[in-house]
C-alpha cells in the first residue's frame, strides 16, 4: 500500500541567509544525484525562518488488501471467541 507517486513542493528559509544558501546547494546536489527533481522542488526563502510544503501522494488501493488482515485475524481462534462473546452479549441485554 505504498503511495505511487510523491510530489513535495515549497520553500525553506533558515535565521541566517548564508545557511538557507548552503542548505539549498546541498539540496540541488543531493537532488541532482538521486533524480529527485521531478518530485521534491525546494525553493530558498531567504527573508527568514520556516518552511512551507505542500505534499502530494497518490496511488490506489485494492479493497483485498485492506480486508485481508482483518479476515486473518478474524479466522483466529481466541478473536472468534471474543467477537462471539461480545455478539452474544449484547443480543442478551
Amino acid at each position: 500500500m505504498l503511495p505511487k507517486r510523491l510530489d513535495i513542493s515549497g520553500t525553506v528559509g533558515f535565521e541566517d541567509p548564508a545557511v538557507t544558501g548552503l542548505f539549498i546547494g546541498f539540496y540541488e546536489s543531493i537532488a541532482a544525484m538521486c533524480n529527485l527533481r521531478d518530485r521534491v522542488r525546494l525553493a530558498a526563502d531567504f527573508t527568514g525562518p520556516g518552511a512551507k510544503l505542500r505534499i502530494a501522494l497518490s496511488g490506489s488501493v485494492n479493497i483485498a488488501q485492506l480486508v485481508r488482515p482483518f479476515a486473518v485475524l478474524y479466522m483466529k481462534k481466541p478473536v472468534r471467541q471474543f467477537l462471539q462473546f461480545v455478539m452474544d452479549g449484547q443480543t442478551r441485554g
